[in-house]
C-alpha cells in the first residue's frame, strides 16, 4: 500500500523556519553556481530609534514588532552622541551599552530575523565626532548621515529644523539667519555636502528635510535656487556613492504632505543611477510600515526595480 505524502502548507509554518529554508537553499544554490542572481522582495528597516535615544519603547520591542510584521531585516540606528546638551541623542557613556544590546539582540533572533547595528549621526562642522571614530568604537553595520542643526559662519547657536513645532524652526531662521530663507537652506545643503564628501555615511537621511517646516511659507520647492541646491546635492551623493533613503515619517506624523526626499526628485535620482532605500524612521514600534506602500509606489513611478538593504556583508539591492 503507498501511503500519500503529508503536506504542510507554507504559511502554517512558523516564521523563522520560512527565514532558515530560504536562506538556506538561497546559499546552497549560490555555492552550487545554480544561480548568480537572485532577489526577492524584502521587507526591511534599517532606521529605528529606540528609548536610548528620542524613541518611545525599548529595542526589544521593535523586534517582536517586526517579527509579527514579517520582517527579514531590521536595522538600529539611534541617534549618536553629539557633543553639545540636547534631549534626542544617545547619551555618550550609553553609547556602548547601545552597541551591546543590539548585538545581544542580533545572536538571539539569528534564527528569526536579521538584526542589524547602526546609527544615525548628525554633522555639524568643527563640533560633531567623526564617523570613522562611530565606526571603530562599535564596529557599525552602518551610518545614516543627517543635518539636523544647521550652523553658519560666527554663530553660536543652531538652527533646528527637526521636531513637532514649526515655532523653532521660524525662531531659528530669525535668529540665526535674520529671517532670510534662501541662506538658511543654502546653509543646509552646504553642511549636507560637507557631511557626504568628509564623513562617507553609507545612507543619507532625509535629504530635503529642510523644507519640512517651511510648508510653502517661506519659498517654493519649484523655486530655480532651490531647484539648484538639491542638484548639487544629488551630484554629490553620486559621486560619492551614498544610498539616499526615502524617508516616510513627515508624512506619517502629519508634518508634510510628502516623501523626503520629495517625490519629484525620485525620477531624476532614478536617471542619475543614485540608489534608494525605504525607511520609515521609526520610533514606535507602530511606526515601522507606516506610509510604505505609498513611498514604495512612487519608488516604482520613478522607473526604480530594486532598492537597497544590509545583508551582513554591505548593501545589496532587492527586487520591488
Amino acid at each position: 500500500m503507498i501511503r500519500s505524502p503529508v503536506r504542510i502548507r507554507w504559511e502554517a509554518l512558523p516564521y523563522f523556519l520560512h527565514h532558515c529554508i530560504i536562506s538556506s537553499a538561497f546559499k546552497l544554490l549560490l555555492k552550487l553556481r545554480i544561480i548568480y542572481h537572485f532577489s526577492i522582495m524584502i521587507k526591511a528597516n534599517h532606521h529605528t530609534h529606540s528609548s536610548f535615544c528620542d524613541g518611545k519603547a525599548p529595542l526589544r520591542s521593535f523586534v517582536e514588532e517586526a517579527i509579527k510584521q514579517n520582517f527579514r531585516i531590521l536595522g538600529f540606528s539611534g541617534h549618536a552622541p553629539v557633543n553639545i546638551p540636547n534631549n534626542f541623542a544617545i547619551k555618550t557613556d550609553e553609547l556602548l551599552d547601545y552597541c551591546n544590546e543590539v548585538n545581544l539582540l542580533k545572536k538571539e533572533y539569528k534564527d528569526t530575523i536579521d538584526i542589524y547595528l547602526g546609527l544615525e549621526a548628525d554633522y555639524i562642522p568643527t563640533i560633531t565626532t567623526d564617523f570613522d571614530v562611530f565606526r571603530q568604537t562599535c564596529n557599525l553595520d552602518y551610518i545614516i548621515g543627517s543635518v539636523h542643526l544647521v550652523v553658519t559662519n560666527g554663530a553660536k547657536k543652531f538652527w533646528f529644523i527637526d521636531g513637532p513645532d514649526y515655532n523653532v524652526y521660524d525662531e531659528g531662521l530669525t535668529t540665526i539667519f535674520n529671517g532670510d530663507i534662501k541662506s538658511g537652506v543654502q546653509a543646509y545643503f552646504s553642511q549636507i555636502n560637507e557631511m557626504i564628501i568628509t564623513q562617507k555615511p553609507e545612507v543619507v537621511g532625509h535629504l530635503d528635510k529642510v523644507k519640512m517646516h517651511n510648508n510653502e511659507r517661506y519659498f517654493s520647492l519649484s523655486e530655480r535656487w532651490y531647484e539648484q541646491q538639491m542638484e548639487q546635492s544629488l551630484e554629490i551623493i553620486k559621486a560619492n556613492g551614498s544610498i539616499v533613503e526615502v524617508n516616510t515619517r513627515g508624512l506619517y506624523k502629519k508634518r508634510c504632505d510628502d516623501l523626503f526626499p520629495g517625490s519629484r526628485w525620485l525620477p531624476v535620482m532614478h536617471e542619475m543611477g543614485i540608489p534608494v532605500m525605504i525607511n520609515s524612521d521609526a520610533h514606535h514600534p507602530g511606526d515601522l510600515l507606516l506610509e510604505y506602500d505609498f513611498a514604495l509606489e512612487q519608488v516604482k513611478k520613478a522607473g526604480y526595480t530594486e532598492q537597497y538593504y544590509f545583508d551582513g556583508n554591505g548593501f545589496s539591492p532587492s527586487e520591488i
